[in-house]
């Protein structure tokens, strides 16, 4: 199961696209010491490259293969977007309401699988985009079967 003990919170945040969503939550992670900051351009160019956006509502921002170097502390951040953000295009909307930003060392991919299972249920993806407190989300979080 992931360890959300150490999950940075972010609420009631509205960014005008994906870039800018990474930029600015990279520059939190870097202010709040967990990554360095050339993993904000590999979140970025990851995102270029392919969608994060995983569907019903939720996107995992995440470095290229080889950006480990730059994670400082390995964790995840929630991020809340009531407003949607566009991980897709213009002509093909992947709006998001929901951002997890992993910053991941060897446990990348099973924490991946983790969260993308945890956007299976959509009932759990609202009630995460509808909450008011980081204690709220990490409720949600925390009693989610794997």
């Amino acid at each position: 199961m992931f360890d959300f003990s150490d999950i940075f919170i972010l609420l009631n945040q509205s960014f005008s696209d994906a870039q800018t969503a990474i930029e600015v939550v990279g520059q939190k992670l870097v202010q709040a010491g967990k990554i360095a900051p050339e993993y904000i351009p590999s979140m970025q160019a990851r995102q270029q490259q392919l969608s994060v956006h995983i569907g019903n509502y939720i996107a995992i921002p995440h470095g290229e293969n080889g950006s480990q170097q730059w994670i400082k502390e390995a964790g995840m951040a929630f991020v809340q977007v009531p407003d949607g953000v566009n991980f897709g295009s213009e002509r093909h909307p992947k709006l998001a309401t929901v951002l997890f930003f992993v910053y991941l060392t060897d446990q990348k991919l099973a924490g991946l699988q983790e969260i993308a299972f945890l956007g299976t249920d959509l009932a759990q993806v609202m009630a995460l985009s509808d909450a008011q407190t980081p204690t709220e989300v990490l409720t949600i979080l925390t009693e989610t079967t794997f």
